[in-house]
């Protein structure tokens, strides 16, 4: 009888809800990898980058826009779609870094700051050689509506190509019309 009442406690003929799991390396396993795996989306979240506060990843192509000897690490805007959305809705861009869009024809471009948080030079460039700076171009006043009329910018001569870059740095960098610019990968 003694035999029987052991076997009967043994765990295995009791019903599931009054077995008690034996510690086992199967549970600090999942632990483990649940742990790991945590930490894998917390870093990959970490390194979305600036932009993932609007919810906007980075655009995928980038070039090293070089002008008097001054570097800036910039997204490249193609499609519409992309040149569209600009710089709308980011929070912020860093100090080096800065937003093309390259046109296959020159012309008297229309830019607006549709959604913008923070004010922007635009350079203006035309066969590789700035045409126009609008410098220190305002985002929209907090509390704007999608109604309010936005002024839009132009350059003064034509341009194939557009730079945006934070507020005050083609001053603070010496940027002037007919400086030459060099995109490393080229654009075209």
């Amino acid at each position: 009888a003694a035999k029987d009442s052991a076997m009967a406690t043994s765990g295995s003929d009791l019903p599931h809800h009054t077995r008690r799991p034996l510690p086992s390396t199967r549970v600090t396993s999942r632990r483990a990898l649940s742990a790991l795996f945590l930490g894998l989306c917390c870093a990959a979240l970490a390194m979305a980058g600036r932009t993932e506060e609007s919810g906007q990843p980075p655009l995928p192509e980038r070039t090293t826009v070089t002008i008097r000897g001054h570097g800036i690490e910039a997204e490249v805007a193609r499609s519409a779609t992309e040149q569209s959305r600009g710089l709308s809705g980011r929070a912020r861009l860093e100090p080096n870094a800065g937003l093309v869009f390259p046109y296959a024809r020159a012309g008297r471009l229309g830019f607006w700051m549709k959604e913008m948080r923070f004010d922007l030079d635009l350079v203006w460039i035309r066969d590789g050689r700035i045409v126009d700076i609008s410098a220190f171009v305002p985002a929209p006043r907090a509390g704007a509506s999608m109604l309010d009329a936005l002024p839009t910018f132009h350059p003064k001569e034509p341009a194939d190509t557009v730079l945006e870059v934070v507020a005050g740095t083609a001053k603070v960098r010496g940027w002037q019309v007919g400086d030459v610019a060099t995109f490393d990968p080229p654009l075209r």
